[in-house]
């Protein structure tokens, strides 16, 4: 194959096909390893790159019913809580955004704690996120570091304190 017309089969692949059809093209062209994918039959290739894939999802352990109630239950108790990772700079940045305006909040480190890959997976039944930080007002989960500094920017940040009742240095 030439790279003019692989240049020409990529033009005519759907838009939605061509990262696979890209690197179909690549192994072909022997710029690339040739991978399994590549030594699939045309169908399964076109299955794989198309709205059936299933393979860059990613999947999670459900957590169980007795750790999302403590979860929930955690987070009754505090009136700020954050779920990060002491390694984490978005986590970093969060702690420090509370501790700067002044409200007190306890922050669970995830890294820290023997069971905290399974926190992280009842978290994700809460929130669908399996990112950190995790933000919680009042039980209520207000996002992760952009959306907490996404609402102190807008004024947000300061209601949600102050309906909770929460004193802040906004």
């Amino acid at each position: 194959m030439t790279v003019a017309s692989a240049v020409g089969r990529l033009l005519l692949t759907p838009a939605g096909r061509q990262p696979c059809a890209i690197k179909h093209v690549r192994c072909q062209l022997g710029l690339q390893r040739p991978s399994f994918a590549s030594r699939l039959n045309q169908h399964s290739l076109r299955r794989s790159c198309g709205a059936l894939r299933t393979a860059g999802v990613r999947t999670f352990a459900s957590a169980s019913d007795d750790l999302v109630k403590q979860i929930k239950e955690k987070n009754d108790q505090n009136p700020v809580l954050i779920y990060s990772k002491s390694y984490c700079p978005y986590c970093a940045q969060v702690r420090g955004l509370f501790g700067k305006i002044e409200v007190d909040y306890k922050a669970i480190n995830l890294d820290e704690v023997q069971e905290g890959d399974q926190i992280l997976d009842g978290l994700m039944s809460i929130t669908e996120r399996k990112t950190v930080p995790q933000v919680f007002i009042k039980s209520e989960f207000i996002g992760g570091c952009d959306d907490t500094v996404g609402m102190l920017d807008s004024g947000e940040l300061k209601k949600k304190l102050e309906t909770a009742g929460i004193s802040s240095n906004l």
